[in-house]
């Protein structure tokens, strides 16, 4: 698949991973694990739309899944799902999406750079383990450092805050459309990551640029990209 880029980020001064689906591909342990609920509970998920719960809070897949099935409102779905997931990614670990270490570990020589998700800090704190960037990420930003999931701008308004770095100046990978409109609503420039994307259209539309994964980016990108170095006096 050939990247698009309508527009050519520039003046980028920090750089804001998510995580779920953007580093790793991992939405198909989350929908094996719905899908597990939804069976004991001996309902069809035929109809249901998958991508209205890509990256988001498990509060807010929470919230879908009761108004998608009235009848789980009386489930402790976010804990549940939660749970199942968690032991499902330590079961068969999620594959990092192609390129992703190369390009975070190339990302944080360069720039002030940050992971801001939807997944708990338990989540966040193994998948940063298992990249080997614990002492090379800046600024990592989990569900429980923010009131509202995305689609709101929240988590990657404070990503740049920790970051130090105007919003308009960061960049933001993602994959999700919530994700994506959340990325755009902070004022920030988006790369939708659509290896795995459920509307390409629209990310198209929301995005910046779409690359399928990171092997796509040049290798000198993040050069490209950089805000000027200021000369000394």
């Amino acid at each position: 698949m050939q990247s698009t880029r309508p527009s050519q980020p520039t003046h980028i001064a920090g750089i804001i991973f998510d995580m779920d689906g953007t580093l790793i591909d991992s939405e198909l342990h989350l929908e094996a694990v719905v899908h597990a609920i939804l069976g004991e509970h001996h309902l069809s998920a035929e109809h249901f739309d998958f991508s209205s719960i890509y990256g988001i809070t498990w509060e807010s897949i929470a919230r879908v899944l009761w108004t998608a099935f009235p009848t789980l409102e009386a489930c402790n779905l976010a804990s549940d799902l939660q749970q199942r997931f968690d032991a499902s990614v330590r079961i068969t670990p999620a594959p990092f999406i192609p390129g992703a270490k190369e390009f975070l570990l190339d990302c944080c020589a360069k720039l002030p750079t940050a992971i801001a998700t939807s997944a708990h800090r338990s989540s966040m704190e193994q998948l940063i383990a298992r990249m080997g960037v614990e002492s090379k990420l800046q600024v990592a930003v989990s569900a429980e450092d923010y009131a509202n999931s995305k689609p709101s701008p929240d988590c990657f308004l404070l990503a740049a805050r920790r970051l130090g770095v105007a919003p308009e100046h960061c960049l933001v990978f993602e994959d999700s459309i919530a994700g994506l409109q959340g990325a755009k609503a902070a004022g920030m420039w988006a790369a939708a990551i659509t290896h795995r994307c459920p509307d390409l259209t629209q990310a198209q539309h929301i995005a910046d640029f779409t690359v399928r994964d990171f092997t796509q980016l040049p290798t000198d990108f993040v050069a490209e990209v950089m805000a000027p170095r200021r000369m000394g006096p």
